[in-house]
């Protein structure tokens, strides 16, 4: 298997892989490939109707055709017995379960599940376990006013002094680079996002892409005051069609803080994630 950068161009074949076999999982949205390309060390290898991502400490689970996908599986660990398959999915477990049986040894890998939501859930905000929720925007709604648009590639200048002034007041930089880098390829991504506005000052924005027809991803959020940021994916919930019934707001990387903040938005249910090993006595 020959194994080369990502680019850009890639863009149709990755998705069009993915979408044919009903990929939904943001890991392997070409998006998200992208973005991540440097700092994850990514490369791909694409083989008839499907692809396998390498990462700096194993693999991706790969993507496509049944057959194509245990081919690269057998293939790797022909080569490599101690390799790693990361971003597995319930149905990629025990599709190789069946074809390789007690030799696989599978991992939950509880910080790269992708929480999901359900839009109309978050729009409506009904019932006790929102009560959370809407006192957030409450409080957006009393610090002045608050006016939301289109994030279009006009605007895009001021995303980039939004990520600019919040990196700034950090020692971990985070994201930065990826969303500069999501900003300047936004139409190229495909993306879709939204800014907001505070007494007509900019204070934040979303940028996402389509997963499916009806499913979203959020793949950056940025605000200048922590206050705004559920009254700011309200208002993107609102502007995207109506045909989108899930948000995937990726995963909680095992950081705490940011599993409570994604637990406290009140999730429908997540896509799981398993790491795929093979077993030493089975070699």
């Amino acid at each position: 298997m020959e194994f080369v950068s990502l680019t850009l161009d890639m863009r149709e074949r990755i998705d069009t892989i993915r979408k044919a076999y009903c990929h939904t999982a943001s890991s392997h949205a070409f998006v998200s490939l992208y973005l991540w390309r440097n700092s994850m060390e990514l490369s791909v290898s694409f083989w008839d109707d499907a692809f396998l991502v390498k990462c700096e400490n194993g693999y991706f689970f790969p993507c496509g055709k049944e057959e194509d996908v245990l081919f690269l599986v057998k293939t790797v660990w022909e080569n490599e017995p101690d390799a790693r398959f990361f971003y597995a999915r319930e149905e990629d477990k025990l599709l190789c379960e069946r074809a390789f049986g007690d030799a696989v040894f599978c991992e939950f890998d509880s910080a790269s599940r992708e929480y999901l939501y359900l839009r109309s859930e978050q729009i409506e905000m009904k019932g006790k376990k929102f009560t959370y929720q809407r006192a957030k925007v409450n409080k957006a709604r009393r610090l002045g006013e608050i006016t939301s648009c289109e994030l279009t590639e006009s605007l895009v200048p001021i995303a980039k002094a939004i990520t600019e002034e919040w990196a700034a007041k950090r020692e971990d930089k985070g994201d930065f680079a990826e969303t500069l880098e999501a900003l300047d390829n936004m139409r190229s991504l495909g993306m879709y996002g939204n800014l907001l506005y505070l007494d007509g000052s900019p204070i934040g924005f979303n940028l996402g892409s389509f997963l499916s027809d009806d499913s979203f991803d959020i793949h950056i959020a940025k605000t200048l005051c922590d206050d705004v940021d559920t009254l700011m994916k309200l208002e993107l919930y609102l502007s995207l069609p109506e045909r989108v019934v899930i948000i995937n707001r990726e995963e909680d990387l095992g950081i705490r803080g940011l599993a409570i903040h994604k637990q406290d938005a009140q999730p429908c249910g997540f896509n799981d994630t398993y790491i795929l090993s093979y077993r030493k006595e089975c070699r």
